[in-house]
């Protein structure tokens, strides 16, 4: 079992709690589920229930109902809410899987909060808490009475345009999550604080825009994040339509999930001078193929790289002491990476899935290999070669970066040494056997399967195989009684045994001369794109489809379908993140 997970993300993304300060068990009261807490007093903590105008209740069974935690995590049929006077906290992104619920009112005695217009606001207003995610409206501008927009205020939204007054003074963590229609959005001069994550994950922004008058942050002419002096990268717009972008020379931090889930990049320029890259800072830059790490990066955190399936060579420069948990994990195509000896430990699952790794290019000696700390779950960089007192690959960059026309600064240039042949044998799997075809077992089209975890399926009106997340091909083949058959992957090219299996692959049956005789489509759970992994990439296809950005069809709206409802939300988006982060 791997016991850490891939994705810092997958919390921000579900809005689970860390900790629980309640009673042991939960009790239940009709739709209602709920904790009794320290004070005596009830937390509710599920609604399941289908109304769609609900009054919390603000007494149940005998106990005052004074907290709400993640009641409506799921629920698609609320349209109103209605909070009594009893409630004093709510926890934040409390609303945001209500996608039907399009006004929030609270009891006027309440002491805590209050509603304008069915928005959720503290009593004084001076905090827009809860905006309800079903309502109709594009555009919306926040009233000048407030100074705080709240943890997870808009999260899930479908708002294009957000207007933000003068007189807020910070963007709490969360606070535009996944507002997968948002355009573009100014930053005024009076915000002096936006938490961490404010502007994640927002599929279609293309602008960020900062007040010059602002004395916290600022932005570059491609409407790129930063803190005021530009030593701070903090957020890549990322559907900007560029596909190069140069980074600031002033920069020294790029931060949190800064150029995460940046499809449209092909090339970044990091400058000689940036010493720290923060976790998630490049997740999932699926088209990312050029990319130099300087000397002077000092420190690279967790997940900074993770799914970046695009680049195949990575050169980690000397001073890094420790290559963290997930720092490429899903980066199928890399092929060569150089490590130098200034490496003492290698983190959980930096290297899963790293499917291509072919060879490791060490700078140190084979017993300096030895003595570095090597976490679970990095079977792809334990299979590969290992070239010892090695500066690198002879081919370097064999495609070649192109500076950014439009934002000219010097690119890095680096020189390594030509390899040292290795002393270690490279891994390699056994070979896959076939069964004999005879006259007892001559193959007759149709399939018997032995193995119970592979089942026969309705694919579009034709038999089809659903297969386990993670099942390779040699294993399909064994599970399948008396038959010739190989597998061919989506674009109809043929997987060796230790290849694994994606959605829209092709299972075929063949007869004595190898002539196709029958062919079976198979589906993968939760692999939206045909690749054969489960990550945050299906994650944000099904996203996409909920925000009707792009859509899902025939096998690959059966593979989003995760919970199997017959319907795509964000609920499976949710579930596929917890499959990829091993919660599941």
């Amino acid at each position: 079992m791997k016991s850490r997970k891939i994705f810092a993300l997958v919390f921000s993304l579900l809005l689970f709690a860390t900790s629980l300060p309640l009673t042991a068990f939960a009790e239940n009261s009709g739709d209602f589920e709920y904790y009794v807490l320290e004070d005596g007093t009830a937390e509710i903590s599920n609604y399941s229930g289908n109304v769609k105008n609900l009054e919390i209740p603000s007494v149940i069974d005998g106990v005052k109902v004074t907290s709400m935690r993640y009641t409506f995590s799921s629920n698609k049929t609320l349209e109103t809410i209605t909070i009594p006077e009893s409630i004093t906290n709510i926890r934040k992104g409390e609303f945001s899987a209500c996608s039907a619920l399009t006004s929030i009112t609270v009891a006027g005695g309440n002491k805590n909060f209050t509603s304008d217009n069915g928005i959720l606001y503290s009593k004084d207003k001076t905090a827009l808490l809860a905006y309800p995610i079903g309502n109709a409206r594009t555009e919306f501008s926040i009233p000048n009475h407030v100074t705080e927009i709240g943890a997870a205020a808009f999260y899930n939204s479908n708002l294009t345009d957000i207007l933000i007054p003068n007189s807020v003074r910070s963007i709490e963590e969360e606070a535009f999550n996944w507002c997968g229609k948002l355009l573009s959005i100014t930053i005024p001069s009076s915000v002096e604080k936006i938490g961490e994550g404010a502007l994640e994950f927002n599929l279609s922004l293309k602008k960020i825009t900062v007040d010059e008058k602002n004395k916290n942050y600022s932005s570059d002419a491609y409407n790129v994040l930063f803190n005021k002096e530009k030593t701070e990268l903090i957020r890549y717009p990322i559907d900007n339509e560029r596909n190069e972008y140069v980074i600031p020379n002033s920069v020294k931090t790029i931060g949190d999930s800064a150029f995460s889930y940046c499809d449209n990049l092909e090339n970044i320029t990091i400058p000689d001078g940036v010493t720290t890259i923060r976790k998630d800072a490049f997740l999932s830059c699926d088209s990312l193929l050029n990319l130099k790490i300087p000397t002077s990066v000092k420190s690279i955190e967790e997940q900074a790289f993770s799914n970046c399936d695009s680049f195949t060579d990575i050169f980690i420069p000397n001073g890094i002491t420790k290559i963290e948990d997930g720092l490429f994990s899903f980066c199928g195509s890399l092929k060569n990476i150089t490590i130098p000896k200034s490496v003492t430990g290698i983190g959980e699952m930096a290297f899963d899935f790293c499917d291509s790794l072919t060879d490791i290019y060490y700078k140190g000696t084979e017993e300096e290999w030895k003595a570095i700390r090597i976490g679970e779950d990095n079977d792809s960089l334990l299979a590969a070669k290992i070239h010892f007192n090695s500066e690198g690959p002879a081919v370097v960059d064999p495609k070649p970066q192109k500076p950014a026309v439009t934002n000219p600064t010097e690119l890095p240039t680096e020189t390594t040494a030509a390899p040292i042949e290795t002393t270690a044998a490279p891994t390699t799997n056994a070979p896959t056997t076939t069964e004999p075809t005879t006259a007892a077992n001559q193959p007759s089209g149709k399939i018997e399967i032995t193995d119970n975890s592979i089942q026969k399926i309705d694919i579009e009106g034709a038999e089809g195989l659903n297969i386990p997340f993670d099942k390779k091909v040699s294993e399909i083949l064994s599970g399948i009684k008396n038959q010739n058959a190989e597998i061919a992957d989506k674009d109809g090219k043929k997987l060796a045994g230790g290849s694994r299996v994606g959605t829209n692959a092709k299972l075929r049956i063949l007869d004595e001369n190898g002539e196709k005789m029958s062919e079976y489509q198979i589906l993968l759970k939760m692999d939206t794109n045909g690749d054969g992994k489960v990550n945050s990439s299906d994650a944000r296809i099904v996203l996409r489809h909920c925000a009707r950005l792009d859509l899902q069809e025939g096998i690959y709206a059966l593979a989003s379908d995760s919970d199997a409802n017959g319907k795509i939300t964000s609920a499976d988006a949710r579930l596929i993140l917890r499959k990829s982060a091993r919660l599941d």
